[in-house]
C-alpha cells in the first residue's frame, strides 16, 4: 500500500467550500439560486484527485485496486451511513406510510451505488415533490460511485497494457462525447441527462484531464495575468450560482462556465509560484475549514430541510432556514470529527478484513430495512382506521399507463375517445392535468347520456392557444403544436362543445396569460363553438391526504383544515378576476365549489368528507372528490344532449339529402334551449356544419 499522500492544496479544499455552501444555500433558498451547480464543481474536484492518486501509484508501481476501493469506503460509508439510519429513523416518526415505503425504496438503491437510477425513474409529473425527499441529494454521490468504479478499471488496463500515455487522448474523447450527449440530452430527455453518469462523465473527466495535464505543473510568469485568469475562473462560477435558477437547462452547455472555471483554478494552483489573491482567499482558514467538513455537510443538510418542508404547512422563512443551516453546519462538524477523521486515520477497523465486512454488513442491513420498509407499505396497517379510510381515497381517479398525456402524433385518429363509439363527437376535454382528474366523472355521463367526447390533456398544458408558459420544460415543450391541433381537431369534427379545464391558480400567475385565454375562446366562438370554463379547485397549499392522516394519528380534529372561502378567493384572485370577463364573452362558467363546501352558514371549503379525501394532493382532485363534483356537469350534458336532439330533428327534416343543414339557431328553437350571447353557432352553407 503506498503511504504517500498528495501534496495538501488548500485551495482545492477552499473550492470544496465554495462548493457545498453554494448547494447548501441554494437549497435553504437563502440566496444563490443556482447554486445547484456546485454539485459540478465536486465532480471536476473528485475527477482530478482519484485520477492524480491513480496514476501517481501506477507510476510508481503500487496501485492497487484493493487498497483504492478501501481508501473510497473509510472515507464515504461512515458518514452516510449514519445519515441513511438517521433519516430512516426520523421518516418513521413524521412521514406517511406511502411517503415512508417510497423512502424505504430510495434507501435500497444507496447499497446497490443506484440513487441516482432510481430518482431518474421517480421524476414525474405526480412524483413526490423533490425538495421533500429525504435522500435524493445522494444521486450525486451515486454518480460518483459509477465513475470510481470505471476509471480505475481503465486505467489499470492501459498501465498494463503500457498505453497510460493515451489516456488524456482517451479522456478527451470520452469527454466530448459525454458534452455532447449532455447538450443534446437536456432537450431530448432533461431527466435522464441530469442524473445519470453518461451525461454527468465529462464533468468528472474534466478534472481527469486537469490531472494529467497538472503533472508538469504550468507557470504564469506575469501576476496580472495570473490575478486576471483567476478572477475570470472564480466569476465562472460565481456569475452561474446568481444567475441560474431551475428554469436552466442543466447540465447540458450550462454547466459548461462553472465545470470550466473550477477545472481551470485547479491548473493555476498546480504550480507553488501561481499565487494569486483568489488561491489565498481560497486557502485561508475559513474556507479550508469547511473544505473539509464539506462532505458532512452535503450529506447532513439536505435530510434536515427535506423534513422540515414536508412537516411544514406553509414553506420555510428565511430565519427558519438559517437556523437548520446552524445545525447542519453542527452535525457536520460532529461526523467529521468523530465519524470521518478516525475512519480514514485508521483509529477504527484499522484491518481492511474487519473493515470489509462491517461495510458489507451495514450494507446489507441498509437494503434490508429499506425492502423492508417498503414490503410494509410504510407500516401503514398501524395507522387508525380513519386514517386509513383517508389514504385509500385519496389516490388519483387515474393510472398515468390508462391516461397517458396527448402527444402531437396522437391527432386524430389516436385521441382517447369515452362514451359511444358510433356517435359523432360532441365535446371536447381540452386540459392539463387538471383536466385528467375529470375523465372518470365525464365517461360516466357520456355513458349514461350516450354522447361522444374526445379527451385532450396533458401536464402542464394550459388549454390555450399560442401559449407554452414562463418556462420552457421538457414537459410543456410541444404545448403550442398540441394546442394549435386541438383548435384545428374542432373545426375539422365540427364539435359543437369544448369544456376547458386547467390548474388556472398556476396559469394565471403569468401576466400574458389572461390575454392568451381570451384569445382562445374567441378563436372556438369562429368555429360557432360553445365553450365552457371549469373554474378550478381550490389549492390547499399542502399535500392533503399527508395532513389528514397525521391529524387523525394525533388525533386532531381535520375540521381545522377547513379554507374559509374569502382566504381561497384572494389566493385565485386572478381566476375569479377573470370570471365575469369570460362571462362577457360568452363562456359558461363550471364551479366546483359548492359540492366542496362545508355544511353550515359560514362558507368554508372543506378537503374531506366522512368517506374520504377529495384530493390526492394539494390540488389534484382524488377518485372520491372527482365523484363529488360530478353532479356539476348536469348541466352541460343536458346541453349538449338538447343540441344533439334538436340536430337530429333538423337533419331528419332537411330538404335534401345533400343540402348542408342551418342547424344551430333552428335547433336552438325546436329544442327549447335558452339563447346564449356567444352561441350563435349557425354557419349557414359557408360555415361548419356538423
Amino acid at each position: 500500500m503506498s503511504a504517500k499522500p498528495l501534496a495538501y492544496r488548500p485551495d482545492i479544499d477552499g473550492l470544496r467550500a465554495v462548493a457545498v455552501m453554494s448547494v447548501v444555500l441554494c437549497h435553504a433558498e437563502l440566496a444563490l439560486p443556482g447554486g445547484f451547480v456546485g454539485v459540478d464543481i465536486f465532480f471536476v474536484i473528485s475527477g482530478f484527485l482519484i485520477t492524480s492518486l491513480i496514476v501517481r501509484d501506477l507510476d510508481h508501481n503500487e496501485f492497487s485496486l484493493a487498497d483504492f476501493w478501501e481508501r473510497r469506503a473509510r472515507r464515504i460509508l461512515p458518514p452516510l451511513l449514519v445519515v441513511i439510519a438517521f433519516t430512516l429513523i426520523v421518516g418513521r416518526l413524521v412521514m406517511v406510510p406511502q411517503d415512508y415505503a417510497d423512502l424505504g425504496k430510495s434507501a435500497m438503491s444507496v447499497p446497490l451505488m443506484a440513487a441516482n437510477v432510481y430518482f431518474w425513474t421517480q421524476t414525474g409529473y405526480f412524483a413526490p415533490a423533490a425538495e421533500e425527499q429525504p435522500l435524493l441529494h445522494l444521486w450525486s454521490l451515486a454518480v460518483e460511485e459509477q465513475f470510481y468504479i470505471a476509471l480505475p478499471l481503465i486505467l489499470t488496463f492501459l498501465a498494463w497494457r503500457s498505453r497510460l500515455r493515451w489516456d488524456v487522448r482517451l479522456w478527451t474523447l470520452l469527454a466530448a462525447g459525454s458534452f455532447v450527449l449532455s447538450w443534446v440530452g437536456v432537450y431530448r430527455s432533461p431527466s435522464a441527462t441530469f442524473y445519470l453518469l453518461p451525461t454527468r462523465a465529462w464533468e468528472l473527466l474534466a478534472g481527469c484531464l486537469i490531472a494529467r495535464f497538472a503533472a508538469s505543473p504550468p507557470v504564469v510568469r506575469r501576476r496580472w495575468v495570473r490575478e486576471i485568469i483567476s478572477v475570470g475562473a472564480l466569476s465562472a462560477i460565481i456569475l452561474p450560482c446568481c444567475l441560474y435558477s431551475t428554469a436552466t437547462r442543466f447540465p447540458g452547455p450550462a454547466a459548461l462556465p462553472p465545470v470550466a472555471g473550477a477545472a481551470l483554478l485547479i491548473w493555476l494552483g498546480s504550480a507553488a509560484e501561481n499565487q494569486t489573491v483568489v488561491r489565498s482567499l481560497l486557502g485561508s482558514s475559513p474556507f479550508t475549514f469547511i473544505g473539509r467538513i464539506s462532505y458532512s455537510l452535503y450529506l447532513w443538510h439536505w435530510p434536515l430541510f427535506a423534513y422540515s418542508r414536508y412537516w411544514r404547512v406553509e414553506g420555510l422563512a428565511p430565519l427558519q432556514s438559517a437556523g437548520l443551516l446552524a445545525c447542519a453546519l453542527a452535525l457536520s462538524v460532529l461526523s467529521w470529527r468523530y465519524i470521518e477523521t478516525p475512519f480514514r486515520q485508521r483509529r477504527w477497523l484499522a484491518s481492511r478484513t474487519r473493515l470489509g465486512w462491517t461495510s458489507a454488513g451495514l450494507l446489507a442491513a441498509t437494503f434490508g430495512a429499506g425492502a423492508v420498509i417498503s414490503q410494509a407499505k410504510g407500516f401503514e396497517s398501524s395507522l387508525p382506521p380513519l386514517a386509513l379510510q383517508y389514504l385509500a381515497t385519496s389516490k388519483l381517479p387515474f393510472s398515468e399507463s390508462a391516461l397517458q398525456s396527448v402527444r402531437l402524433d396522437d391527432f386524430p385518429d389516436k385521441l382517447l375517445k369515452i362514451g359511444p363509439a358510433d356517435q359523432p363527437v360532441s365535446l371536447v376535454l381540452w386540459g392539463d392535468s387538471h383536466g385528467k382528474c375529470v375523465v372518470a366523472p365525464l365517461a360516466e355521463h357520456c355513458r349514461v347520456h350516450g354522447i361522444a367526447c374526445t379527451v385532450v390533456v396533458k401536464g402542464e398544458m394550459a388549454p390555450v392557444l399560442n401559449y407554452r408558459g414562463p418556462h420552457s420544460t421538457e414537459l410543456n415543450d410541444s404545448n403550442p403544436q398540441i394546442n394549435a391541433a386541438v383548435l384545428a381537431y374542432v373545426r375539422q369534427h365540427r364539435v359543437p362543445t369544448v369544456l376547458m379545464v386547467g390548474y388556472w391558480d398556476l396559469h394565471f400567475r403569468d401576466p400574458e396569460f389572461p390575454q392568451a385565454l381570451l384569445q382562445t375562446v374567441r378563436a372556438l366562438h369562429e368555429l360557432h363553438v360553445t365553450v365552457y370554463f371549469m373554474q378550478d379547485v381550490p389549492d390547499f397549499g399542502m399535500d392533503v391526504p399527508r395532513f389528514l392522516v397525521r391529524y387523525c394519528s394525533q388525533g386532531i380534529d381535520v375540521s381545522v383544515m377547513t379554507l374559509d372561502c374569502e382566504t381561497h378567493r384572494t389566493r385565485s384572485l386572478r381566476q375569479h378576476e377573470m370570471l365575469p370577463i369570460l362571462e362577457q364573452e360568452g363562456v359558461r362558467i363550471l364551479t366546483p365549489l359548492p359540492y366542496l363546501q362545508a355544511p353550515g352558514k359560514t362558507c368554508r371549503i372543506r378537503p374531506c368528507d366522512a368517506e374520504g379525501s377529495f384530493y390526492a394532493d394539494g390540488n389534484h382532485l382524488s377518485a372520491h372528490g372527482a365523484k363529488i363534483i360530478s353532479p356539476m356537469f348536469d348541466s352541460m350534458f343536458a346541453h349538449i344532449r338538447a343540441n344533439n336532439k334538436a340536430l337530429s330533428q333538423l337533419a331528419v327534416s332537411s330538404p335534401s339529402e345533400g343540402s348542408q343543414p342551418r342547424w344551430r339557431a333552428s335547433a336552438r328553437q325546436a329544442s327549447g334551449v335558452a339563447h346564449h350571447p356567444q352561441e350563435v353557432s349557425i354557419a349557414g352553407d359557408t360555415g361548419p356544419a356538423q
